[in-house]
């Protein structure tokens, strides 16, 4: 039996049709949903595809071949390069191994033993836990980061619009017996901490993105260093305890951006010089002299291939279409890993990975939030209590060899918002 062209393309529009999924729309309307909501379509698109292609790849005349791989059909040309003298790229060494090799394991937080509370700061709800301390907050809306500055914390939230939109808002200062004030309340984004917490950043500046004024304090909120840049920039990491790597912000939280700007992906906190990544290559995460970057513009529709560099060389370790670093581990030996088909808001696949090579060591598949590594060995996140329970979860706790534990209790949230946990990990 053949297939014609027409017949491949009615069974995989039929294909489509039947494995598409519904989204439950979330309340939070701002870039990184947006994002989600497109990695939700490529991924029933991928799925589709995948499955017609079991069933079409047979032999003979007129037969039509379906190639799935996003290795083989999501081929990407490298960045062509402009005119005039460029930042020389990266030599790219080859990709990894595929993780396929490394099978994935359902983690459902309801199924977990429970162990000890986490070491790192977190933020459940309106309380922030690290060690022994609680401290209810009064925040002007929904944290998104969390970090030691000192013995005091500094928190980064969302804000509320009169329509109903949530958006960057405010960094705020917070301290053991549960006074805040704010650093910023406009347009704050990015707030990160040093790996030896005794310095913070921020940025912040107009919502139509036409320039953003960084912020770097120390120890006990005293302003150390302010820089005004064109276009919207957000920190994402220290590279070491001085130097931060710099996102260009795209989408809704800056529609006017500019085009040309300059590049300022690396920013001093000591000096309040900033210097450009190589060319073609977009901040996503830092840590222990290590870059995440992407290598091309990240799109809501559009998850583009990752690689992580050395910063000290400018050297690129390795390079993926499966895989983007979100956190590095303090000693620079493993990373988190998330898989580009993530979907919704959070991701639904983690893996830890060699962040000199890019082999998977391990992977967990299930429905999770961003994360944070408490120590060399041990990473912290957000999981659900499982697939079919997404408004209830715990922080969990898992090894180098993939074991985990609940590191807190379940939590319990309204099932209309399931997607709205208002849980944090610091770092």
């Amino acid at each position: 039996m053949s297939f014609t062209d027409h017949d491949v393309a009615e069974a995989l529009r039929a294909e489509l049709a039947r494995r598409a999924e519904p989204v439950v729309p979330s309340r939070y309307d701002f870039a990184g949903r947006a994002i989600g909501a497109g990695r939700l379509k490529r991924r029933v698109r991928r799925r589709a595809v995948s499955a017609l292609a079991a069933v079409v790849l047979v032999g003979g005349p007129g037969t039509a071949a379906v190639v799935a791989s996003r290795d083989e059909a999501d081929v990407r040309p490298e960045p062509v390069p402009t005119s005039g003298p460029q930042t020389p790229s990266p030599t790219p060494t080859p990709t990894p191994a595929p993780s396929s090799t490394v099978a994935a394991t359902r983690l459902a937080a309801a199924d977990l033993q429970q162990g000890a509370a986490p070491t790192v700061p977190y933020i459940i709800g309106n309380v922030l836990h690290d060690g022994h301390v609680s401290v209810e907050l009064a925040l002007p809306g929904p944290p998104v980061s969390v970090a030691r500055l000192g013995s005091d914390w500094i928190v980064g939230t969302l804000v509320e619009s009169s329509d109903g939109d949530l958006n960057p808002g405010a960094a705020v200062g917070v301290k053991a017996d549960g006074s805040s004030w704010p650093f910023s309340d406009t347009n704050a984004r990015g707030v990160v901490a040093a790996p030896n917490g005794e310095r913070a950043v921020w940025a912040d500046g107009p919502r139509d993105g036409s320039t953003t004024t960084l912020h770097a304090v120390l120890d006990g909120g005293v302003p150390t260093m302010q820089s005004e840049v064109a276009g919207a920039w957000t920190p994402v990491g220290f590279i070491d305890d001085a130097r931060v790597l710099l996102r260009l912000t795209q989408g809704a939280e800056a529609a006017g951006t500019v085009t040309g700007v300059p590049d300022v992906s690396v920013w001093d906190t000591r000096t309040g010089e900033s210097t450009p990544l190589p060319a073609g290559l977009r901040g996503r995460a830092a840590g222990a002299g290590l870059l995440s970057v992407l290598t091309e513009e990240e799109t809501p529709e559009f998850t583009p291939c990752a690689a992580v560099v050395e910063f000290s060389t400018s050297q690129m370790l390795w390079r993926s279409c499966e895989w983007i670093v979100q956190e590095f581990s303090p000693d620079g030996r493993t990373a988190l890993a998330e898989s580009t088909l993530t979907d919704g808001v959070g991701p639904s696949q983690y893996a830890l990975v060699d962040a000199r090579t890019g082999s998977v060591l391990v992977r967990w598949d299930g429905n999770f939030r961003d994360g944070a590594f408490e120590d060399d060995g041990m990473l912290v996140f957000p999981a659900a209590a499982a697939r079919d329970r997404p408004n209830s979860f715990a922080v969990v706790r898992c090894d180098s060899a993939g074991g985990c534990v609940r590191a807190t209790e379940l939590q319990t949230v309204d099932a209309t918002f399931r997607d709205d946990w208002n849980a944090v990990v610091g770092r």
